[in-house]
């Protein structure tokens, strides 16, 4: 099986036992025998409610994270560049952009729950 790239609310849905798409998260996790990996624009946006609680918190939920996926895959010129076109060629938002564009530029299927999302990039899988 191939690299994926897991987009924030695939993370979210993995982590909260509450989210309505937990189950067919950790179902599909359980089964894919590949790499995962995260956007960095995705550590930055799940660890925004951990580190509003303080830094030691924030801290802890940056290392179960790290501890969850193989890699967190950088924002680079290239990668901006890339989130630019997607984002003047469609309605997809900036956040979203950088994420299909590191997907892109990692030769990696991207898991979302975002319907908009997955929409706006050939390579993603809807999990719903």
């Amino acid at each position: 099986m191939g690299r994926l790239v897991l987009d924030t609310s695939v993370l979210i849905a993995l982590n909260d036992s509450t989210d309505a798409h937990h189950e067919s998260v950790s179902s599909k996790i359980a089964s894919h025998r590949g790499q995962f990996f995260i956007s960095a624009v995705t550590l930055a946006e799940v660890l925004v409610v951990p580190y509003q609680f303080g830094f030691q918190i924030g801290q802890s939920h940056a290392l179960d994270i790290s501890n969850q996926v193989d890699g967190v895959l950088e924002v680079d010129s290239e990668i901006a560049q890339r989130a630019a076109q997607i984002r003047a060629q469609s309605a997809i938002s900036m956040i979203d952009a950088l994420i299909i564009a590191t997907a892109i530029t990692a030769k990696a299927t991207l898991w979302t729950c975002d319907a908009k999302q997955a929409r706006g990039y050939e390579g993603a899988v809807l999990i719903v």
